[in-house]
C-alpha cells in the first residue's frame, strides 16, 4: 500500500459564556471583570495581570478558582512555554472544579496541535461527549477520531467519525476519512464510493480524487488513473503527494505501452521523491536505460530493485547482466546471471538467465569458488526439456576446463551413473590436469593415483594418453620407481608425441642413470644435445650427466671432454664439471693438470661445496707424485680454510697416515689425537681410533691409549664388545631390506652406549620421519645427534629435525638445528635446506634483515630449483615491504610468477595490493584477474583477490559489483578462515551506508 497522506480540517477555539460584571470598580469585582473583558478581546497578557492582582486582594476560594482557570487558558492561548504545567497545576488545585473539563480539552487541544496524539487522547478521553453544546461536542469527537486514525487504531477512528455524519461543519470530512480508513485496510470498493461522495466544492476534492486515482492504479485501470493523475499535476499538493501522483502516472502510462511519456514522469518522481524510490519505478527507469544502450544509468537503476528476493529483482538482475554484457564486463554479468539464475519466481527467467550464465562460463568469466558443474546438473534436472539441454553436456564439459575447478569436476563425474563418452574423455583430460597439477605443487605421490587412472582411459583422447605417458615417467621418478619411469618414458617416445620428447629423453636418461645403465643413459642424454629444444639449463646438465656416464664406464678421457664441454656453456654447476674434469686429470694421471685445475676450482668458485673437495684432492695428487711435503701442506691449508667439513677431517686422517708412513710417528700421533678430539663419533674419528690403538699397542703402550680416550670419552673400553656389532649389524640389515625397525630398537634398549647407537637412532627417526610420526622422529634425531654429533648422517638428521621443529613453530629450537645444519653442510641440497629453512625463521620472527640475507645466499646457489627460488623470493618481498622498501619489495614479488604455488599466489597477491595501495587500480586488477583465471588450488588467495577485485570497483563507483563479489564470495568460499568472513563482513556494511 503506498504512503498515504492526511488533511488535518483546522481546529476550534475554546468559547465561553461571561456575566457583565461592572469594568471600573476597583474592588475584586473590577478586577475579575477587567480580566474577563481581557480575555474576551483576546488581551491575555492584560487578562493575566487582572486575574493576578485579583488573587492577591481577594481569598475566596470561587474567585481564585475563577482566576486561576483563566490565567492558566490566557497563557495556553498567549503560547507560553508553562501554559501546559498551569493548565495541569490547576486541575490539581481544583479537582472538584466545573472548569475541569474544558481544562482537559484545553490539554487536548494542545497536544492535538503539537501532534502528540496519544497524550491527546488521553486529555480528550476524561471528557463526555456530552459535556459542551453540540458544536463543541463535535469539536471534541472530530480531534478523538482524528487522533486514533494518526495512531493507526482505525475502528476507534471511524466510530468517532461515523458519529459525525449529521455534523454540518464535519459532515465531509467525517465522510472522507471513513474513506481514507477502507483505502488504508485494503476495501477499496468503499473507499472509493466514499471519495466519490465529496462534493465538488469541497476543500477535500482534489485529495479525494488523489485516492481515488491511486486506488484506479491499484486496481490496473491505468487509463483512468492516467486521466485523473494528469488533472491533478498541477495541483498544490505536499512534495510527497506530488512524488506519487508523477510515480502513479508514470507507472500507468509504461503499462499502457506510453514509454517516453512514462520515463518523464518517472523522471519528475525521482526528483521529487524525498524517501526511497519505489523499486517499480526504478526498474521501469532501469529498462528504459537498458533500451536506449544508457547500460551504466541501467545497472544503477536496476540496482535499487535488487534488495528484495522477488519476481521483480530476478528480472532485474537478469537485464543488469546483459547491460554488463554489452560493456563486456564479463565477470559482473556472471554473477547478475547467477543471481537470476537462483531465485525461482519466473521459471522463463531463471532459464534464460541459465543459458546467458552458460555462455559466459564458457568465455572464463568468474564467479568466487562457482561450480558450474553443479549448476549445469541442476539445470537438466529442473528444465529437461529446455531448448538448451542438448548443449549443456558440452557445456559440462568447456566449464570443467574453463573453471579450473577439476576436484569438484571430477567429483561430479563419479557422480554420473552412465557417462557418455565425451564425459569420459573430459575425466581422462582432467585426471591428467590435476596429476600435472599436483606433481608441480610438489605432491608426487599423490600425482600418480591421478596420472594411473587417465592412463586408465587411455582410449578415449590420445593425445592426453601421450601426455599421461611422459608424466608417468616424471612421476615415477620422484617417486624412485626407476623402473617404471624408465618404461613409461620410452612408452612415451614410441607413441611419436613432440611436445615434450626432449624432456621424455631428459628424464629416461636419469631413470636409466638411477638404474647404472650408463651406456643406455649416455644415448638419450646426447638426444638430449642435438634435440634444440631444451633450455641451456638441461643442456648444461645434460653434458655433466653425459660426464658422468663415461666416467662410471671408466672411460675417463671422453668424460673430461664432455666436463669441459659443460664448461664451455659456463651456467649452473659449472663448480661440478670443473671438479669432476680435475678428477677424470688425475684418474689419467695427469696430476700436474689435476693440481691446476683443482686451484682453478677453489679460485673461481671459493663458497662452493667442491672447494674443500678439491683442495682434499690436490693433496692426493701431491701423494701421487710424491709430493709429500706439498701434500702435508695441502692438508694443513684444508683443515684451516675448511675446518667443518667431511673433506677436513677426511684430510687430517690422510694427512695423519702420510705422517704415520714418512716415520713422523709423533706428528702423526699428534693429528690422530686431534681429529678423535674434535670428531670422536665420525668415521674419520673411529678410523683414527683404531690407527691410533695400533700405533700404541706396537709402542706397547696401550695403557696410556686408554688413558687418552677416557679423556675423549668415558665410557671408552679398549675391549670392544662384539655382540655390540654384530646385534647393530643385524639389526641393520634388516632395516635396509625391507624398513623393519624392530631390531634397531632392541639393539638400542640393549647397548644404550653402544658404537653405533647413534646410527641406529637415525635409521629409526628416519622410519619415524618417512610414517609421519613426528614426536617419535624428533625424539630419536636427537638421540642420534647426541650420541654422534659428527656422524655422516649428522647433516641429514639436523635437516629432519629443524623441518619438524618449523611445523610445530618452535622457531629457537629450529633456528638452532638450522645454523648447525649450515655450518656442516657438505651437500648442496643440505645446504639449501638449511638456508630456505634460517630463511622461513627468520620471515616468521619477523627479523626482515636476516629474511633478506638468508634468501639472498639461497638464491645465489647456482642450481636453486625453483620452488626454492620463490620461498626465498616471496620472503624477500615481505621483508622488503616490513622495511618500507616498495620497490624492491615489488621487484621480488614479481620473480614468483607461478599461481599454482602458494608462494606464488601470495606474492601476486601482494603486488596486486601494493598497486591498489598507489592507486594503481589498472595494474591491480590485471593481477587479481590473472590470479582468479589461474584457478590456483590456494583458495585463500583466491578469496583474498575477490575481496581487493571487490575493493577495486568500489574505488571505481562500481558499487553493485563490488557488493556481489562480496555476497558470492561469502555464499561460495570452501574455506573457514575467519578473517575472509570478517573483512567480507565488513565491506559489505560499509557498501550499505
Amino acid at each position: 500500500m503506498k504512503k498515504s497522506y492526511l488533511i488535518i480540517l483546522g481546529l476550534a477555539s475554546a468559547l465561553m459564556a461571561n456575566a457583565q460584571l461592572p469594568l471600573s470598580s476597583s474592588d475584586a469585582d473590577g478586577y475579575l471583570s477587567r480580566g474577563l473583558s481581557m480575555f474576551e478581546d483576546k488581551n491575555y497578557s492584560g487578562c493575566i495581570d487582572q486575574l493576578t492582582v485579583l488573587k492577591q486582594i481577594a481569598p475566596q476560594v470561587g474567585v481564585q478558582e475563577e482566576a486561576d482557570y483563566y490565567i492558566a487558558l490566557s497563557k495556553y492561548k498567549r503560547g507560553d512555554a508553562d501554559c501546559l504545567k498551569a493548565l495541569h497545576n490547576f486541575i490539581v488545585s481544583h479537582p472538584g472544579s466545573a472548569r475541569r473539563c474544558e481544562t482537559w480539552f484545553a490539554i487536548g487541544d494542545y497536544y492535538f496541535i503539537n501532534q502528540k496524539y496519544g497524550d491527546a487522547i488521553n486529555a480528550f478521553n476524561k471528557v463526555a461527549d456530552d459535556t459542551f453544546i453540540p458544536k463543541s461536542s463535535d469539536e471534541l469527537i472530530y480531534r478523538r477520531a482524528f487522533c486514533y486514525l494518526k495512531l493507526a487504531e482505525f475502528d476507534k477512528a471511524q466510530e468517532g467519525f461515523n458519529k459525525l455524519k449529521g455534523s454540518r461543519k464535519y459532515r465531509e470530512s467525517a465522510v472522507f476519512y471513513a474513506a481514507y480508513i477502507s483505502y488504508i485496510k485494503g476495501d477499496y470498493a468503499s473507499a472509493e464510493e466514499g471519495f466519490n461522495r465529496i462534493s465538488n466544492t469541497s476543500v477535500l476534492k482534489n485529495e479525494a480524487r488523489y485516492y481515488i486515482c491511486q486506488i484506479r492504479f491499484e486496481d490496473q485501470d491505468y487509463s483512468t488513473a492516467v486521466s485523473i493523475g494528469n488533472s491533478l499535476l498541477n495541483v498544490d499538493f505536499p512534495q510527497e503527494m506530488k512524488a506519487e501522483l508523477h510515480r502513479v502516472v508514470g507507472e500507468s502510462e509504461y503499462n499502457l505501452g506510453n514509454n517516453s511519456r512514462a520515463v518523464e514522469m518517472l523522471n519528475q518522481y525521482m526528483n521529487l521523491c524525498t524517501t526511497a524510490p519505489q523499486r517499480t519505478s526504478l526498474y521501469i527507469l532501469g529498462l528504459a536505460h537498458y533500451r536506449n544502450a544508457e547500460y551504466t544509468d541501467a545497472v544503477t537503476r536496476l540496482d535499487g530493485v535488487t534488495g528484495v528476493e522477488d519476481a521483480l529483482a530476478q528480472s532485474a538482475y537478469l537485464y543488469i547482466g546483459q547491460a554488463y554484457l554489452q560493456t563486456e564486463n564479463k565477470n559482473a554479468a556472471l554473477m547478475a546471471f547467477e543471481k537470476a539464475y537462483k531465485m525461482n519466481f519466473d521459471r522463463d527467467v531463471q532459464e534464460t538467465a541459465f543459458y546467458n550464465y552458460a555462455i559466459m562460463q564458457s568465455k572464463g568469466a568468474r564467479v568466487p569458488f562457482s561450480n558450474s558443474v553443479t549448476v549445469f546438473e541442476d539445470f537438466l534436472n529442473q528444465f529437461p526439456n529446455s531448448q538448451y539441454a542438448p548443449h549443456v553436456e558440452d557445456y559440462i564439459i568447456n566449464s570443467y576446463m574453463a573453471s579450473k575447478d577439476y576436484d569438484n569436476a571430477l567429483a561430479t563425474i563419479a557422480k554420473i551413473n552412465n557417462p557418455s563418452g565425451k564425459i569420459l574423455k573430459a575425466k581422462q583430460n582432467l585426471l591428467y590436469r590435476v596429476g600435472v597439477r599436483e606433481y608441480l605443487s610438489g605432491n608426487a605421490k599423490r600425482s600418480l593415483g591421478y596420472f594411473q587412472k587417465a592412463d586408465q582411459l587411455a582410449s578415449y583422447d590420445t593425445h592426453i594418453a601421450n601426455e599421461t605417458s611422459f608424466w608417468l615417467g616424471e612421476t615415477y621418478y620422484a617417486n624412485r620407481d626407476y623402473v617404471k619411469s624408465q618404461s613409461n618414458y620410452n612408452r612415451y617416445l614410441k607413441s611419436g608425441a613432440s611436445l615434450n620428447q626432449a624432456l621424455a629423453n631428459y628424464g629416461l636418461g636419469y631413470a636409466l642413470f638411477q638404474q647404472k645403465k650408463y651406456t643406455s643413459a649416455l644415448d638419450a642424454f646426447n638426444k638430449v644435445l642435438y634435440s634444440h629444444k631444451l633450455d641451456a639449463s638441461h643442456v648444461n646438465d645434460a653434458y655433466n650427466r653425459i660426464g658422468d656416464c663415461y666416467y662410471y664406464g671408466r672411460n675417463y678421457a671422453k668424460a673430461e671432454y664432455y666436463y669441459s664441454k659443460k664448461l664451455d656453456m659456463s651456467g649452473v654447476n659449472s663448480d661440478y664439471a670443473l671438479y669432476q674434469k680435475g678428477f677424470m686429470c688425475g684418474l689419467q694421471r695427469r696430476h700436474n693438470d689435476k693440481i691446476e685445475i683443482m686451484d682453478e676450482v677453489v679460485r673461481t668458485y671459493p663458497n662452493s661445496i667442491y672447494a674443500p673437495k678439491a683442495v682434499f684432492e690436490k693433496a692426493q695428487a701431491y701423494i701421487a707424485l710424491d709430493k709429500n711435503s706439498a701434500a702435508e701442506n695441502t692438508f694443513e691449508r684444508l683443515m684451516n680454510d675448511y675446518p667443518k667439513t667431511v673433506e677436513a677431517r677426511q684430510g687430517q686422517l690422510q694427512l695423519a697416515m702420510l705422517l704415520n708412513v714418512q716415520g713422523k710417528r709423533e706428528e702423526a700421533r699428534k693429528q690422530y689425537k686431534s681429529l678423535i678430539r674434535k670428531s670422536p663419533s665420525s668415521e674419520e674419528g673411529k678410523v683414527a681410533t683404531e690407527d691410533l690403538k695400533v700405533m700404541y699397542a706396537n709402542d706397547g703402550n696401550l695403557k696410556e691409549f686408554a688413558q687418552f680416550m677416557k679423556s675423549v670419552d668415558t665410557s671408552f673400553e679398549i675391549d670392544t664388545n662384539e655382540m655390540d656389532r654384530l646385534t647393530f649389524q643385524s639389526a641393520e640389515d634388516a632395516y635396509v631390506a625391507d624398513g623393519v625397525t624392530e631390531k634397531l630398537r632392541k639393539y638400542v634398549s640393549a647397548f644404550p652406549n653402544g658404537q653405533q647407537v647413534g646410527q641406529a637412532y637415525y635409521y629409526l627417526a628416519e622410519s619415524a620421519y618417512r610414517e609421519q610420526d613426528v614426536e617419535n622422529a624428533l625424539k630419536y634425531v636427537n638421540e642420534a645427534l647426541k650420541a654422534a654429533p659428527d656422524a655422516s648422517y649428522s647433516e641429514t638428521a639436523l635437516a629432519i629435525k629443524a623441518e619438524i621443529l618449523l611445523n610445530e613453530q618452535d622457531l629457537d629450537a629450529a633456528k638452532d638445528a638450522l645454523v648447525k645444519l649450515h655450518a656442516k653442510a657438505t651437500t648442496t641440497v643440505n645446504r639449501r635446506i638449511a638456508l630456505s629453512g634460517l630463511t622461513r625463521v627468520a620471515h616468521y620472527a619477523e627479523d626482515s634483515s636476516n629474511v633478506i640475507k638468508y634468501a639472498n645466499e639461497l638464491l645465489a646457489m647456482s642450481d636453486c630449483p625453483k620452488e626454492f627460488e620463490e620461498e626465498a623470493n616471496f620472503y624477500k618481498g615481505v621483508a622488503h615491504e616490513n622495511l618500507g622498501d616498495k620497490q624492491e619489495a615489488i621487484a621480488d614479488y614479481k620473480k614468483v610468477d607461478n599461481l599454482q604455488s602458494s608462494f606464488g599466489a601470495a606474492a601476486t597477491f601482494r603486488l596486486a595490493e601494493l598497486y591498489f595501495s598507489d592507486g594503481k587500480y589498472d595494474s591491480s586488477e590485471k593481477l587479481l584477474n590473472k590470479i582468479i583465471e589461474s584457478g590456483t588450488p590456494h583458495h585463500y588467495w583466491m578469496a583474498r583477490a575477490f575481496i581487493l577485485m571487490s575493493d577495486v570497483c568500489k574505488k571505481r563507483g562500481d558499487k553493485f559489483q563490488a557488493r556481489e563479489y562480496l555476497e558470492s564470495l561469502k555464499a561460495n568460499y570452501p574455506g573457514n578462515e575467519g578473517d575472509i568472513f570478517e573483512m567480507i563482513d565488513t565491506r559489505l556494511k560499509a557498501l550499505k551506508k
